[in-house]
């Protein structure tokens, strides 16, 4: 049902048994005056049990809102102030005081009397979280003038004004206070009715049928002439009503607001894990359950990145983990949990170096969770081994600056002299000094690419034909090939395509390739050139019988000093990769442990041998 039916219902039906009972007293007067103490008392019961419960309720709820904590307090007073009037009603048996007409009227009136300032008070006042000592501070007060008040009550009986006159009616003073009481619930009626339209909730809704009832009951009060009068009964009914309607709000607003507790957490938890699993790393927590560490949770990218479940690690022990160094993991668990200090360490799972944080929750000096993250280093650790690599370039680039300066200048003397005799040989001698000379400028090429180590240089680079560089290798290679019994095997299906290149750097990396190749071989073999033409780009694979490369040199090979050979260096595959990469080629290797290696080398086309010709 909605509200404004809800509230139409429930007010024309009040409404049309006042007038029903305002038409027609006498025939409505369903009960023996002598039965009106039994029934008055069952609907003060009602409402004191009513008012003890709305005290309660939001009692717990007052830290929430102040509104609440002056409503329950305001009920707490009318129930107590209530009871004592319950017991002074006349006719009642002696408990505590006697009863009196006079006792039990004030005790009525007063009670509804501060029920209509105070509900007055609280729809003034701006509604606002409280902390527990003004609730400290008020409850005392409350209880010390509801006990203030039936004592005085009590003690000045005889001093205070009548209210009612049996046989005559309400007093002057009586009908006054219930009018004031009356036009302050009619004010109430209004502000609950704005209230009512701004909130539109079931609290609100429950409130403005309670304050409209309570209207309609004061109005009942203002007309009964005898304490025995149909509206004196009926006026006790709606307020009972009343009181369950603020009763229901209570409740409701109590449902509501654990309702909303539990979807605020439940979504805080949900923004957490979802904040938790965004981040780049992982984060875990653990608790100690008998001689097990037991992990409660598990989020971070990292789980995808090393394929693993959350559902594998949460509610599950270390042990049930798989984990590599287990025992060391373990050790560690034991050193944050027992040691209750924080701690790093490194392990390694899955190729990725992991970084690992243990950091001790404490709680009155006891460990209870500790707290982990990991976070993965392998991209961090290479660029440390690179800048590393870089420092040793530095000096290698110094180192080979240094030398090539000391060995250029005695070869150009050579060249000179070399020059020189060469006019004065005979012809058969003549050969011989031009492979000299041409080995000589080799030696100045080589000396001018250490240069280029320490001081970059331009490169000239020119359109050339890959298979022709690599016949010229051949043939220069070929005589030592042949004494150490090596067979060196070109294979060319690339319709001779053209590569922008400097022939003289690609020179130096098939020399240096072939010559690893014959020094993996020192029993002799087969060396097998292949070049193979693809879509806009020609492969070259270079494959030797020999040795192989281990697997660890294979993952890091190209990083200067790292070989195999007792008297190297690990700098021309460095130069080698380096000068491929200048010419927007790529080089990779794959090799088997005494089956061999096969280095291939990918580099962009230009164009073909007749279109350049042409």
């Amino acid at each position: 049902m909605s509200g404004k039916r809800k509230i139409l219902l429930i007010n024309s039906i009040a409404i049309a048994i006042f007038i029903l009972i305002s038409m027609y007293p006498d025939k409505l007067q369903l009960y023996d005056k002598q039965d009106f103490v039994a029934f008055h008392m069952i609907l003060e019961m009602v409402s004191i049990v009513i008012s003890f419960s709305i005290f309660f309720i939001g009692w717990k709820l007052y830290s929430h809102s102040l509104s609440f904590l002056l409503l329950s307090i305001t009920f707490l007073m009318v129930g107590s102030i209530d009871f004592f009037h319950t017991l002074s009603y006349l006719g009642m048996p002696h408990f505590i005081m006697d009863s009196s007409i006079t006792k039990s009227i004030w005790l009525w009136v007063i009670a509804r009397l501060f029920c209509a300032l105070l509900v007055l008070l609280i729809f003034s006042i701006d509604d606002r979280r409280i902390s527990k000592n003004i609730a400290n501070f008020l409850l005392p007060l409350a209880l010390l003038t509801v006990t203030s008040t039936v004592f005085i009550i009590y003690r000045f009986e005889s001093g205070l004004p009548m209210m009612v006159i049996e046989g005559v009616g309400p007093t002057t003073l009586k009908n006054g206070i219930e009018y004031f009481i009356s036009f302050i619930y009619l004010i109430l009626f209004f502000l609950s009715y704005r209230y009512y339209k701004n909130k539109s909730d079931y609290y609100s809704i429950n409130i403005f049928i309670s304050l409209s009832l309570m209207v309609l009951s004061e109005l009942n009060f203002t007309l009964y002439n005898s304490i025995y009068d149909i509206h004196n009964f009926y006026g006790h009914l709606l307020k009972a009503v009343a009181y369950f309607y603020i009763l229901e709000a209570f409740y409701f607003a109590t449902m509501e607001q654990r309702k909303k507790g539990h979807e605020k957490v439940i979504t805080a938890k949900n923004e957490l894990s979802g904040i938790l699993s965004l981040q780049d790393g992982m984060i875990f927590k653990f608790q100690k359950e008998g001689d097990r560490f037991i992990h409660s949770l598990c989020e971070g990218e990292l789980l995808e990145v090393l394929n693993i479940k959350k559902e594998w690690i949460i509610g599950k022990p270390l042990e049930a983990v798989r984990l590599p160094n287990l025992p060391e993991i373990m050790e560690n668990y034991k050193l944050a949990w027992y040691g209750k200090r924080r701690l790093t360490y490194e392990i390694t799972f899955k190729n990725r170096q992991l970084y690992v944080s243990l950091k001790p929750v404490l709680k009155e000096g006891k460990v209870i969770e500790v707290i982990g993250s990991m976070t993965d280093v392998t991209d961090l650790k290479a660029m440390e081994q690179a800048f590393i690599n870089s420092e040793k370039l530095g000096v290698v680039g110094e180192m080979a600056a240094g030398v090539a300066h000391e060995i250029r200048n005695p070869l150009t003397t050579i060249k000179g002299f070399m020059q020189l005799m060469k006019k004065d040989a005979v012809d058969k001698h003549r050969t011989y000094f031009d492979l000299m000379l041409s080995e000589v400028d080799r030696l100045e090429s080589i000396t001018r690419d250490f240069m280029a180590i320490a001081k970059p240089q331009a490169s000239h680079f020119k359109p050339a034909s890959l298979s022709a560089i690599i016949d010229e290798v051949i043939s220069f290679l070929n005589p030592q090939a042949v004494l150490k019994g090596i067979d060196i095997v070109f294979m060319d299906t690339s319709s001779n395509l053209f590569i922008k290149c400097d022939s003289n750097q690609l020179k130096q990396v098939l020399i240096n390739l072939i010559k690893n190749a014959f020094e993996a071989m020192p029993k002799g073999g087969t060396i097998h050139i292949i070049l193979t033409e693809e879509v806009s780009q020609l492969t070259l694979e270079i494959k030797d019988e020999g040795t192989g490369i281990p697997l660890e040199i294979l993952e890091s090979l190209g990083r200067p000093f790292l070989t195999t050979k007792k008297e190297g260096y690990g700098l021309g595959l460095m130069m080698s990769q380096k000068i491929i990469e200048a010419h927007n080629g790529k080089m990779r290797v794959a090799s088997v442990l005494n089956s061999g290696t096969s280095f291939f080398i990918t580099l962009p086309c230009l164009v073909r041998d007749d279109e350049h010709t042409s």
